[in-house]
């Protein structure tokens, strides 16, 4: 702003000056040959000229002035007393130029005289060799008895280096008031803004180092403000994994250890004692060591689903019987557990999607139930067609979940209840896994809970009426 200042008001200065006198005087030569027509037109030019500090003066066609703007005004003399052979050549150059002409010259007004003459009683002096700027604008015009006059208006151009000496003098003082203002202001400014960064860096620095419970204090801008609420949002999310991630090897230590502890102790039991190296004991074995590989896959699918690289196989296909065929495998694994699972739906309903990856969402919610479904051992599987969507629900009739727990249900890791043990040990992911599935699927899902009364999950997969069609597609 400061230089903006010093070119405009020192170096450009004059230019803009002669501009602004040029513009007044073109401006003030258009009112005055409006004026003309008028009966006052007199009083109606000297009002122009005063207003617009020029010099006004009309010729007839014989050079004969006929009007001059203020006589009394010495800078109006230099063109009120034009010898007539100036004039001429004045009027001449108007009249080639279509009845307009614009000049910018140095007038010699009249040389240093001690004793000037009596009969010019408005002398105007210049020290000898001196010249007075001005612009002058001659413009032909018609005479109210039809005959052409010549109009010359007439603006002195005040030399400017006084001025822009005091300008400039008074721009060095305002510089270097700003310049020390300036300092000020930004130190301050500084200031604020960096001491509420620096507690922010030094409370980072400590949730860096682990410590989660760490606080963000830093006030001030609103940007500052925002960066503290997201930084002690980041911190509690931290805190919240941290916890999942101590959660997560408490589990997984758990539910190694059972099937570990069986593979080892059936092999040592089959090797060291007679009669024991059977077919039972053998798929003991062998299903501690699936449920192994299920904790396994379950890991590995959690991780493809996070990264992206899960990719989905579309295809149409009739999800009752995908539900039928689930409830019928774990009614079959469970017969003798007094389990009863309920399947009931409206119609037949075709979906459009990955079917496997669905039948494992559905596969893990079941399994979820089964977990946790109360004493009556009563597991719902409830199929819905809503116009273009199906609605899955797998229910039980278990403890149910805290409200508080309902917003961490679907993370991975989590477990409502910690030292709950039913007839499976999952791995906590399996909830994780369904939700991943149904985001592929862009589903809708969700969870409802009562205490005492039970768990519901489900979820809306498109369905798809024209099922015939979509196959042979």
């Amino acid at each position: 702003m400061l230089s903006l200042l010093w070119i405009f008001q020192v170096v450009f200065l004059d230019d803009f000056y002669q501009a602004i006198r040029k513009q007044t005087v073109i401006s003030s030569t258009d009112a005055a040959v409006s004026a003309l027509s008028e009966s006052d037109f007199s009083e109606r030019i000297a009002d122009i000229a005063l207003r617009n500090d020029v010099c006004i003066t009309l010729y007839d066609a014989d050079m004969k002035q006929l009007l001059n703007s203020d006589e009394a005004n010495p800078q109006c003399r230099g063109i009120s007393h034009l010898p007539p052979q100036e004039a001429a050549a004045y009027v001449a150059e108007a009249q080639r130029q279509d009845g307009k002409t614009f000049s910018f010259q140095d007038v010699l007004e009249k040389q240093n005289d001690p004793q000037p003459a009596l009969e010019d009683p408005y002398p105007f002096f210049l020290p000898k060799g001196r010249f007075m700027q001005g612009m002058t604008q001659v413009t032909m015009v018609s005479m109210k008895d039809g005959s052409t006059g010549a109009l010359f208006v007439f603006s002195q151009i005040t030399p400017v280096d006084a001025t822009v000496g005091t300008i400039r003098s008074q721009l060095l003082i305002i510089t270097a008031i700003l310049f020390l203002f300036g300092i000020l202001i930004a130190f301050l400014m500084a200031r604020k803004i960096a001491e509420p960064i620096i507690a922010i860096n030094e409370s980072a620095k400590q949730l860096a180092m682990g410590n989660y419970d760490v606080q963000f204090h830093g006030k001030g801008y609103l940007e500052i403000a925002e960066l503290n609420h997201t930084l002690n949002y980041a911190a509690k999310e931290l805190a919240k994994v941290e916890k999942l991630r101590q959660d997560l090897i408490a589990n997984m230590s758990h539910d190694l250890r059972t099937p570990l502890t069986m593979i080892s102790g059936y092999g040592e039991m089959m090797r060291d004692i007679p009669n024991e190296n059977n077919a039972e004991n053998l798929q003991v074995i062998i299903d501690e060591a699936k449920r192994l590989a299920d904790m396994v896959n379950d890991v590995l699918d959690l991780s493809k689903i996070q990264s992206g690289t899960q990719k989905l196989t579309m295809s149409s296909f009739n999800i009752t019987d995908m539900l039928r065929h689930d409830i019928r495998r774990y009614q079959k694994m469970l017969e003798h557990e007094g389990y009863t699972f309920i399947f009931s739906y409206d119609k037949e309903a075709f979906a459009y999607g990955d079917e496997n990856k669905l039948n494992q969402a559905v596969y893990n919610l079941i399994s979820n139930a089964v977990r946790y479904c109360g004493e009556d051992k009563q597991i719902l599987v409830k199929q819905t067609v809503w116009d273009h969507s199906v609605k899955v629900e797998v229910s039980d009739h278990g403890e149910g979940i805290l409200p508080e727990d309902l917003p961490y249900v679907w993370d991975r890791y989590y477990k409502a209840d910690k030292t709950h043990e039913g007839y499976t040990i999952g791995s906590g992911l399996g909830l994780s896994i369904v939700k991943g599935i149904l985001e592929l699927h862009g589903c809708t899902y969700g969870v409802h809970s009562c205490q005492e009364e039970g768990t519901t999950f489900w979820f809306l997969l498109d369905a798809y009426q024209n099922h015939e069609i979509m196959d042979k597609k």
